[in-house]
């Protein structure tokens, strides 16, 4: 029953919110821009690790071709050295004067001299016998006129 005598200044209605709803809801928008921030920092480090994973990735693509470059110049100075001491092993044994060999060294290095001889004649076949090895070479005396 309604009491009627009561003054409605006095009545108080329920309010539809608990008590603390405004201060959860403040509470609330705090923590989401305070997550937002948080959420950003994230972002920005994120970006900055990507940032510093690419110049790592181009920095270690740049040295792998550094050091391809310098296995591929030191391969061509292996290959053109041995090329040099294969030439300079030729020459001395072109300049070999065999008719002052035994029969058996002068044979040995007369075919060496004929084998480089069709190497460098582009493997055609000389018009020198390799098995006369004796030749119509007579050295000259040395008369220091040079």
């Amino acid at each position: 029953m309604v009491n009627l005598d009561n003054d409605a200044d006095e009545i108080t209605m329920p309010s539809p919110r608990l008590d603390g709803r405004d201060k959860q809801k403040v509470a609330k928008k705090k923590k989401g821009k305070m997550a937002d921030h948080s959420q950003q920092k994230r972002d920005k480090y994120l970006e900055t690790l990507v940032e510093q994973g690419i110049a790592f990735e181009d920095d270690r693509r740049r040295k792998l071709n550094i050091l391809d470059k310098f296995v591929q110049d030191q391969a061509y100075a292996y290959v053109y050295q041995k090329q040099q001491d294969k030439e300079a092993q030729e020459q001395k044994i072109m300049f070999m004067d065999v008719s002052k060999f035994t029969p058996r060294k002068k044979k040995y290095w007369g075919d060496k001299q004929d084998e480089i001889m069709q190497e460098h004649a582009g493997g055609q076949q000389s018009t020198v016998n390799p098995e006369d090895n004796s030749g119509d070479y007579y050295p000259s005396p040395h008369d220091g006129g040079y």
